[in-house]
């Protein structure tokens, strides 16, 4: 990965503001929480990191994992707008199955042709989708649950594994 970095960071860290607006400005409300709470987990949660990417000192994007009991949970990625398609998102995946032995990450159904380039991204990038229905709980109480679809780097299949898996990531991520 040459000259990307990808660091682990709190709140305290001088370019937290830089993830915390990515993260406001590339994800709708509805799949993310709110910024009191993310920098409650980034400062507290013993399985929450949150992920500064950088390229000789320049922060371009985010990425936040949760290290759960027997997978990693990829939660958000996000490349700054201006730098977008510029093979980035491609680099930090290859980053991320290189550190982390098996990821899960939630996308959209692919039933727009943006959706449809999202999982076709994560497909090339060694990711395969979970046919089984998965939805994710609401971030806020005033909304309602996602339908998504659970792409996962690591496993044959996620036939056996997937109501652990699905558990796992609502106990430890949403709180349910």
């Amino acid at each position: 990965m040459q000259d990307l970095q990808i660091e682990a960071i709190q709140t305290s860290h001088p370019q937290y503001g830089f993830v915390e607006n990515l993260l406001n400005q590339a994800f709708p409300r509805q799949e993310r929480r709110d910024d009191q709470r993310q920098r409650e987990l980034a400062d507290s949660n013993p399985h929450f990191f949150p992920h500064l990417i950088s390229e000789n000192g320049k922060a371009i994007g985010l990425l936040t994992l949760w290290r759960l009991p027997g997978f990693t949970f990829a939660e958000h990625l996000a490349v700054d707008p201006g730098l977008r398609n510029g093979g980035y998102g491609a680099r930090i995946m290859q980053w991320l199955k290189e550190n982390e032995k098996k990821v899960i990450l939630e996308t959209e159904l692919p039933e727009t042709d943006l959706s449809r380039r999202r999982v076709a991204f994560y497909e090339r990038c060694g990711f395969r989708i979970c046919p089984k229905p998965y939805e994710q709980p609401a971030y806020h109480a005033d909304e309602q649950p996602l339908p998504l679809h659970l792409m996962y780097y690591g496993w044959d299949s996620l036939d056996k594994d997937f109501e652990s898996i699905r558990d796992t990531i609502y106990r430890y991520v949403y709180g349910k």
